[in-house]
């Protein structure tokens, strides 16, 4: 998806962007005593992407 592109890996010295560095969206999961939260850490970015449109909301996977 060459919208997503956020540089090169062979050249990432400086590379942050925000939509990877921000981990806000964890503190929206469905339970705040979730046991899975240091495991899942909000649920894979891509996954989230896909389901729900944002790389900031969390993609709870806790049914499976």
């Amino acid at each position: 998806m060459k919208q997503k592109e956020i540089g090169n890996i062979n050249d990432c010295d400086s590379l942050e962007d925000k939509k990877f560095t921000n981990f806000e969206y964890i503190n929206a999961c469905p339970s705040d005593n979730c046991p899975l939260i240091p495991i899942c850490g909000g649920g894979c970015r891509f996954e989230a992407y896909l389901s729900t449109g944002s790389f900031s909301k969390p993609h709870c996977q806790k049914r499976i």
